[in-house]
């Protein structure tokens, strides 16, 4: 498993065994804000949230490297090609964004002011992506979108505390 845990008061990324074992850090950033890891596929990656981009660090250790500049909340396709993630444009408007896994060939998908609070996901066949509408606060619904680009549609409709949907 990786998760997300505080050495002298920076947030780092972890990984342990579930079966046995101390866990290891394998992140040593100097500044605050590491969140939200992100296993990919195939095992040999892990994504994260840190100084408003994503990057992944590969999960044996090594220097993390950054694979947006501007986004937070990566999701990857099962086969691992295909990245949707919450980006901020050159205009600096916040959307869903989708990119080849590496962060090249990105593009935005859905756009402001549909979205607000949004944590996608994408399908397993990287067609779909599901994310969480905020309506307020934590309250919202799910909703579900084309990765080519589309029309969003509403999955739900009460309008509950929700948010970061898997498939």
């Amino acid at each position: 498993m990786a998760f997300v845990d505080e050495v002298d008061g920076r947030s780092q990324v972890w990984v342990r065994s579930v079966t046995d074992g101390p866990a290891t850090q394998i992140t040593f950033v100097d500044q605050a804000g590491l969140e939200w890891t992100r296993w990919s596929p195939s095992g040999t990656e892990i994504y994260f949230n840190y100084g408003g981009g994503i990057w992944s660090v590969p999960a044996v250790g090594g220097g993390p490297r950054n694979i947006v500049a501007r986004g937070k909340n990566p999701s990857l396709s099962a086969d691992g090609r295909t990245l949707a993630y919450e980006g901020l444009g050159a205009d600096g408007d916040l959307g869903i964004w989708i990119a080849n896994a590496d962060g090249t060939n990105s593009r935005r998908v859905l756009n402001r002011p549909f979205i607000s609070t949004s944590t996608p996901a994408i399908s397993p066949d990287g067609q779909l992506i599901v994310f969480f509408q905020s309506s307020g606060g934590p309250m919202g619904d799910l909703w579900i979108v084309p990765s080519s680009g589309g029309t969003p549609r509403r999955l739900t409709f009460d309008d509950t505390e929700g948010g970061t949907p898997t498939w």
